[in-house]
């Protein structure tokens, strides 16, 4: 009897390398029949990513393509819509965004003639749009695009899927809402003993206060104001403040910790793997995410599986 086809899938994550959107992925990748199914990523960069190694022995492909603003967009489309033909044929294109970028990967799928294209919303929010004028006349292009030209809608929750479809659409359940799992074999509680370990490690007293964030450094994070609050709550208390993360605005935020004289009590610890991630949020007594705008928010998930409390903006949805 011949063996059923796999259904090759190629995604469009972004640069994949730390986030929600990875976390997302990966967790289906561990999980998922590779028998039945081919995953193949299109990153723009040419740098080895923290889970490349992984995606490889699960056996995935990893397809470079060039970033956007280095090529102009009508020689991105062009240069994507090659890429998937030489490397396919796929059943389907799976694009991970909330914004404009996503869009040209959208157009690249449907000229390589691809027919079913999912898009699936991970934020409430387009960085790559901040302070743009006419912002809003951009995010109604990216949901007329987006409606036309895709076969099944994504969101990791409802607030960021209004963002792209609308209510309407939600309404008359044509968009899924896709929860992200968390695994809680890894993401679990630690005993005193082992998170006092943790803490020594980092160079913090047992009897000390220990708040922390994990996200990328960008404006929409708001990791600035972790840093003043900690200038203030470290007058009062042993105050100590962990921070995760990677992003165009960790420099500016080491100065703040610096000018403030915080360099002691901030500690900026860069991209954790998923594997330190437990570790991470055992070391804190409160997790921090103040974030201005969240598709759903992976990390406060993980900290709760953790045990950990937390406390988070407005701008997370319920």
């Amino acid at each position: 009897m011949e063996l059923e086809r796999r259904i090759r899938i190629i995604h469009f994550p972004g640069l994949f390398i730390n986030g929600g959107v990875e976390t997302f992925l990966m967790n289906v990748v561990r999980n998922i029949n590779h028998e039945r199914f081919q995953f193949d990523f299109c990153v723009p960069r040419e740098e080895k990513g923290p889970y490349d190694n992984e995606l490889i022995r699960a056996g995935c492909h990893i397809i470079n393509i060039p970033r956007i603003r280095e090529v102009g967009i009508r020689q991105y489309i062009k240069m994507v819509k090659r890429i998937i033909s030489e490397n396919g044929p796929y059943d389907v294109a799976h694009i991970h965004s909330a914004g404009f970028n996503g869009v040209y990967s959208v157009l690249a799928a449907k000229e390589a003639g691809i027919r079913r294209i999912i898009y699936h919303v991970h934020s409430t929010s387009d960085e790559s749009i901040r302070g743009v004028p006419l912002a809003k006349l951009y995010r109604n292009i990216v949901s007329i695009v987006v409606k036309r030209l895709c076969s099944h809608y994504l969101a990791c929750s409802e607030e960021a899927a209004s963002q792209v479809y609308g209510h309407k659409y939600l309404e008359n359940s044509e968009v899924i809402i896709l929860k992200n799992g968390i695994d809680l074999e890894r993401f679990k509680p630690y005993e005193l003993k082992e998170l006092l370990a943790i803490r020594r490690k980092y160079g913090i007293p047992d009897n000390a206060i220990v708040v922390g964030n994990a996200s990328r450094f960008v404006k929409g994070k708001n990791q600035e104001f972790l840093i003043k609050l900690t200038e203030d709550m470290s007058k009062k208390k042993k105050f100590f403040l962990l921070l995760a993360g990677d992003g165009p605005t960790k420099s500016e935020c080491e100065l703040l910790a610096e000018r403030l004289g915080l360099k002691k009590t901030v500690k900026f610890l860069g991209n954790l793997s998923q594997e330190k991630m437990p570790e991470f949020y055992n070391a804190l007594d409160l997790f921090l995410f103040p974030s201005e705008h969240e598709g759903l928010g992976n990390v406060v998930i993980e900290a709760q599986a953790c045990g950990i409390p937390c406390i988070v903006s407005t701008g997370v949805p319920p």
